[in-house]
């Protein structure tokens, strides 16, 4: 069995609740996979192969301190999955269709791997928020991109079911972290050349709630 472990809930995240819920060193405990979001935006979390790094809005990447401070999290630990040959001309828009014939269902959660030779990857990484925090949707149009070609690397995330549209992150969810760790954030598209793929159903879910003072009383009423 395995487990999928999240830190705050996505309505929240998306209203602009930005102050730390969990550390580095707590997600260490949990599993070797994973991504997440630094406390006020300040960077992305990427985890591979139980390694964790932060990717900045100045595009640099920087192995994760254990006090740092996430505010939003999803990690599991990577086991009995699937691998198989990636599919030729595998991007984020087809991926769906792509894995129809590994992903058995779309009601459950998958941890997923994508290791290879990218023709393309287009990230995004937030700079720091002050507060009032904005909603994720205003901190959008600060999001620094980056585009990376010909470059060999990983994405590492989840599918959500639809149903966890409230609570999670439906759909796919990647990171991407370069093999030469100069590079990474938030996967908005992606061209793969060739690569590998490994699928791991999760069978279990587990969300920490905060206890953070302005979560506890803010108003998520949907």
């Amino acid at each position: 069995m395995s487990t999928l472990w999240q830190y705050m809930i996505s309505t929240a995240f998306r209203r602009g609740h930005y102050d730390g819920v969990v550390t580095i060193r707590e997600l260490k405990k949990r599993g070797d996979h994973g991504l997440g979001e630094y406390a006020a935006l300040d960077g992305e979390l990427i985890v591979v192969d139980g390694e964790f790094y932060r990717a900045r809005s100045d595009g640099t990447i920087q192995t994760a301190v254990d006090d740092d401070p996430l505010c939003f999290a999803q990690v599991a630990t990577l086991g009995a999955a699937e691998e198989f040959a990636a599919p030729d001309g595998l991007t984020l828009q087809n991926v769906a269709t792509s894995f129809a014939a590994s992903q058995r269902t779309r009601n459950t959660f998958y941890l997923i791997t994508i290791e290879g030779d990218f023709e393309t990857v287009t990230t995004t990484v937030f700079p720091p928020q002050q507060k009032p925090y904005p909603p994720l949707a205003e901190a959008n149009a600060q999001a620094v991109k980056f585009r990376f070609k010909l470059e060999t690397g990983k994405l590492v995330g989840f599918f959500s079911p639809t149903y966890m549209r409230d609570v999670g992150v439906p759909g796919y969810h990647l990171h991407f972290l370069n093999d030469q760790r100069t590079g990474g954030g938030h996967v908005t598209s992606f061209e793969l050349r060739s690569g590998r793929v490994s699928l791991q159903p999760i069978d279990r879910f587990s969300l920490v709630i905060s206890q953070d003072e302005d979560f506890l009383h803010a108003d998520l009423e949907l």
